[in-house]
């Protein structure tokens, strides 16, 4: 249907834009978490988001970045009950 409606260029570079920028993240949230003391390489350790972002960003940094994280959450569900329901 998307590509129907917009035809096939437009869809197809926003995937494949989006898809590399899902890839750099996802190397830069591995890199982050091998640097974490105590932590090399081999990811020895567990490590969460909730335990990076305290690190990196100290606790008053990370409770803000969770909690931006939670309302984006919790938004996106209100969206998706909202739209269930008008559909």
């Amino acid at each position: 249907m998307l590509f129907h409606e917009s035809g096939w260029f437009f869809p197809t570079t926003a995937i494949l834009v989006l898809s590399f920028i899902s890839y750099l993240t996802s190397c830069c949230l591995a890199e982050a978490i091998s640097h974490k003391p105590g932590n090399n390489a081999d990811f020895i350790k567990r490590v969460e988001s909730g335990t990076l972002v305290m690190h990196y960003f100290g606790k008053v940094g990370g409770v803000f970045t969770l909690f931006c994280l939670v309302v984006g959450v919790m938004a996106l569900d209100v969206a998706a009950i909202v739209t269930q329901v008008l559909a």
